[in-house]
Order: structure tokens, then C-alpha cells, then sequence
């Protein structure tokens, strides 16, 4: 495949699913591309593969697939997506072990849990999780994890080129594997002997990676639609935090990563034994959270590349392009005043610099900005018949076709713990102006209280986790005719507290999507703390 079968007239800036560019090996010209091949030189990702920590959290949409992805691409395998009983084998000298579906885990999941049950004496599923310790957890996630471990080394060695000849390096693991003669005639089979035979094949492989320099990681994403309200996933969950942090201690050779959709963060946290210990930057977690300027480079580098397919014929326009180096802050601001205008008319009147009113309109995700602008780009081309440059009205348009998929995207996460409030949402919250006092909030936060009652007992603090709800602060001497800084979910490092001198606002996503009572005058709501001199006012 090329660069034409991502970059078409219906998806001008490919698709937003990044695995499915990452995962490509070599062009029909036979050229080996580079596994960020359209996420480039992005600080944000590159961080996060080049020095993978236990735990990466990332709201949907954010490159954690993406960042799965990369490390797939290392493993030299061949697709991105396989099934469960029969993996795919490794390509490369390390052992790579992929849970990439949710069948999968909560396959794991389920043994995970059966296993923890005899160890707290239940011949079955107990009522109350909470006596389950998360050491007792962590010990048996271990166990599955390596077991997992043992099962590809198997199928590496089964492949039809295999890296390794693994059966001369690690015969326990094959004995292990295909159950012969692991305990020896005189010896009894107990829990005891068994446990003994697992330890001695897990210190082989351990002793394997230090002798040859060799790696083993584990990576475990699958955890987007998982019911993560329910008391037996959150406590045997909690065991695989523990297990994560403390996974390579026994060997630096061997790692185990799992991405965490940060959209279950706080449910986690209720449950987290030890967050400072087991959930925290200090522990081994890393956060994909973007800035405005990489974001805007993606869809700069994507949109050349767009352009050199489908209008190569005008060579001079094309040169013009190539003499951008979009690393460069100031080339990447002559690319957008060249193929965009600098402000916009939107839908109430006001005129607006043109990439804040993209921007504001974002929850700064790689997903958002490349379903935008691809929309704006087609738009512009049906209205002037041109790919070379994006029109105002395209740009607003755009706005209004995908705020609907835009809100969706960020509620769906949260469909099954809040299927009630969400519902709320949409009845009541119209009855908002899009900036309000905690007054505005109290008179119909009862209503809606009554609704949701048995899925959140704080409406609007759950309503700021989910992204929808912010608060209105200003920060050093920071003022605009435009707008007033929102401080949301994925801006903010710290909870949002109510007060009577306060001011809260709602997204701009969802206050156009449902339509909130906007008076004469108002505001717009804009991200705070991430401008830059790219799209500053």
C-alpha cells in the first residue's frame, strides 16, 4: 500500500485511526517507511514510545492504540489485530506478548478472578470483593502474564522462520507448554510441586534475557468498553496495578505495559490500594496529553502530503510547500496563513482567528483535529472546486457537521456507567447559558440529581471528569473580547471546586451540539493555559 490508499478525496487527511498507518511496512515501490509514518515527530507520542512506562493513561482518541501500535510494528509481525488462541508469532529477537482485544482479557480476567476465589477459600464467585487483597491479585496476574509469556515463546519457536531456536534454549518451557514429564514419577502433584515446576521454567526464560540481552514485554490494550463499575473487575483491576508497577523488578529485561483509557481514572483510583505507590508519575505512569502546536503539525504534515498526490500538476504551488520545515514554528505558520484565512465569521456573528476557533472547539485530541479539518478540506473543495485551500465557511460548516461525532466520541466512554445522566444532560442542561453562576447550576441540579441518583451522587463533579463541565478562571492578567478560559478535564491538573464567586461553563462542543441559551454579548469558552504564539489572540 501507499501513501494514495490513506490520503484520499473522502479522508483528505487518512483516517483517524492511527494503527492502521502505523502498522504499514514498505510502499508498492518497495520503500520501508517509518513506523510514525503520518504522526511524525510529535514530542507527545514520541515520548511515550521511545520510554514506555507501566501505565499509560490516554482518553479515547488520544494515540494509545497508536502507541500499542509502534510497538507492534517492533515485533515485526505482520498485523495488527489476532486471535486469541493462536498468535501471532514475533519477527524481532525480542519476545513481544500482545492483549489487543477484549475477548482476550476478560478471558484473563476471569481465570484471574477464578484464581483469587480459591485463594480466599470460595469454591465460587464470592458476594463482597472487598476482602480480595490486591497482593493476592497481583501474585496470580503475574502468573497468567508469564504464562502468556510461555505460550509465545512456543509460538515463535512454531513459526515458519523462527528467530530463535528456542526448544535448545528453553526446553522447561516447552515441557511446561506441552505438559510432559514436568514432575518427576517419585515426586506428588501438588499445589506446592506445581508452583515449584512454574518458578523454575520463569527463572530459565529470566536467566535466557540476562545471558542474551534479550527483552520480554507484555502490553495489555483492551480496556475502552470493559464494566469497570463492577466490584469483581475493579478489585482484581487492582491487582494488575500493583502487578504493573512491580512487574520488572525481578529483571530489567522484562516489561509489562498497559494502557489505561483515562476516562476510568477515577474509578480506578477508588479502588487503587496504594495510589501514590501504584498510580502515579512516580510509580511509572506517563499521560498522553497533547499540545495545540503538534497537533496543528500533524494535520500540516498530512495535508502536504494530501496535496502532492492530488495536486502535483501545479508544480509551483508544490514548491512553495516543500520549502516548509513545519518543526520550525514560523514555517509552520506560513503553511496555514497559505492554505487558510485568518479569521472566521461563526455562527453567531463574531469573527474569530480561525485556529482558535478550531482549537475551542477540540478537547485536544489527534481524532478531533483530523476529523475537522479532513471535513473542512472536502467542504472547501465542493464550494471553490480547489484541494489548495480551506474557506472560512468550510471551516465553520465543519464545525457544525461534526459536533454531534464529536460529542458522542467523548460521552461514549462513559455510556455504560452513565447512561442516566447522560440522558439528563441532554434534557436539562439546554436550560444553561453556556457561562453560568453556581446559582445557574443549583436550579437544576436537583432535578437532575433525582435522575442519576444510583449512578453518581455529585452530578457536576462527575459531569467535569467526563469533559463536559468546566470552570472559569483568570490567570495572570490573561483578558480577551473573545473569550473566557475554561478549565476542563484535559487542561486542568487539579479538581474542580464549587463556590458562590466562581463561574462554570460547558464546553463548546456540547453547548452547540445541545443547543444551551447563548444571551447577547456572551463569551465564548476557550481552553486555558495552551496557547502559544501560533494561535494566541
Amino acid at each position: 500500500m501507499d501513501l494514495k490508499d490513506f490520503l484520499t478525496t473522502d479522508e483528505p487527511l487518512g483516517p483517524i485511526q492511527h494503527e492502521r498507518i502505523l502498522r504499514r511496512r514498505s510502499g508498492a515501490d518497495g520503500i520501508v517507511y517509518p513506523i510514525n509514518l503520518l504522526v511524525y515527530e510529535a514530542r507527545t507520542f514520541n515520548a511515550i514510545v521511545n520510554n514506555p512506562k507501566p501505565i499509560t493513561l490516554g482518553r479515547r482518541g488520544s494515540g494509545k492504540t497508536a502507541f500499542v501500535a509502534a510497538l507492534l510494528a517492533r515485533s515485526g509481525r505482520t498485523h495488527y489485530y489476532f486471535d486469541k488462541r493462536n498468535g501471532a508469532p514475533n519477527k524481532s529477537d525480542d519476545i513481544y506478548v500482545f492483549i489487543q482485544s477484549w475477548d482476550h482479557l476478560d478471558d484473563i480476567i476471569n481465570s484471574v478472578g477464578h484464581d483469587c476465589m480459591h485463594a480466599m477459600g470460595r469454591a465460587e464467585a464470592p458476594s463482597d470483593w472487598d476482602a480480595l487483597l490486591p497482593e493476592t491479585a497481583a501474585r496470580y496476574w503475574s502468573r497468567r502474564l508469564w504464562h502468556l509469556v510461555f505460550q509465545q515463546i512456543y509460538t515463535d519457536s512454531a513459526s515458519d522462520d523462527p528467530v530463535t531456536d528456542y526448544r535448545v534454549a528453553l526446553p522447561l518451557v516447552f515441557k511446561y507448554m506441552e505438559r510432559g514429564d514436568i514432575i518427576s514419577p517419585d515426586t506428588h502433584i501438588t499445589n506446592e510441586a506445581l508452583n515449584d515446576v512454574f518458578e523454575q521454567t520463569r527463572q530459565q526464560v529470566l536467566a535466557y534475557l540476562a545471558t542474551t540481552g534479550r527483552h520480554c514485554y507484555v502490553i495489555i490494550d483492551s480496556l475502552d468498553n470493559y464494566p469497570v463499575t463492577s466490584p469483581r473487575f475493579t478489585k482484581v483491576f487492582s491487582g494488575l496495578l500493583r502487578c504493573a508497577a512491580e512487574f520488572s523488578d525481578l529483571s530489567p529485561k522484562c516489561a509489562l505495559y498497559c494502557c489505561i483509557p483515562e476516562e476510568i481514572e477515577s474509578m480506578i483510583h477508588v479502588h487503587c490500594a496504594n495510589e501514590l505507590r501504584d498510580f502515579s508519575a512516580l510509580s511509572g505512569v506517563s499521560r498522553l496529553h497533547w499540545r495545540p502546536y503538534d497537533l496543528m503539525r500533524i494535520v500540516a504534515e498530512r495535508y502536504r502530503a494530501f496535496l502532492e498526490i492530488h495536486v502535483a500538476e501545479d508544480e509551483t504551488f508544490m514548491r512553495r510547500l516543500e520549502r516548509f520545515d513545519f518543526s520550525k514554528r514560523d514555517d509552520l505558520q506560513k503553511f496555514y496563513s497559505l492554505i487558510m484565512p485568518p479569521n472566521v465569521t461563526n455562527t453567531w456573528g463574531k469573527e474569530e482567528v480561525a485556529i482558535s476557533y478550531i482549537v475551542r472547539h477540540t478537547q485536544l485530541l489527534p481524532r478531533e483535529f483530523i476529523l475537522l479539518f479532513s471535513e473542512a478540506i472536502k467542504l472547501s473543495h465542493q464550494m471553490r472546486g480547489s484541494w489548495r485551500y480551506v474557506e472560512a465557511n468550510a471551516i465553520v460548516k465543519a464545525i457544525q457537521n461534526t459536533e454531534v461525532a464529536l460529542s458522542r466520541q467523548i460521552l461514549k466512554p462513559y455510556g455504560l456507567a452513565y447512561r442516566e445522566l447522560i440522558r439528563a444532560c441532554i434534557d436539562t442542561l439546554p436550560e444553561l447559558p453556556p457561562i453560568c453562576s453556581l446559582s445557574d447550576l443549583d436550579k437544576i441540579g436537583s432535578r437532575m440529581a433525582r435522575n442519576v441518583v444510583a449512578e453518581t451522587d455529585n452530578v457536576w463533579r462527575t459531569l467535569y471528569e467526563m469533559g463536559v463541565l468546566g470552570y472559569i478562571e483568570d490567570y495572570e492578567g490573561k483578558n480577551s473580547a473573545y473569550y473566557e478560559y475554561g478549565y476542563f478535564q484535559f487542561n486542568s491538573s487539579a479538581p474542580i471546586t464549587f463556590a458562590n464567586h466562581l463561574r462554570y461553563c460547558i464546553h463548546p462542543v456540547f453547548s452547540g451540539t445541545w443547543h444551551l441559551d447563548r444571551t447577547p454579548g456572551m463569551k465564548f469558552v476557550y481552553p486555558a493555559k495552551i496557547e502559544d504564539a501560533l494561535w494566541e489572540n
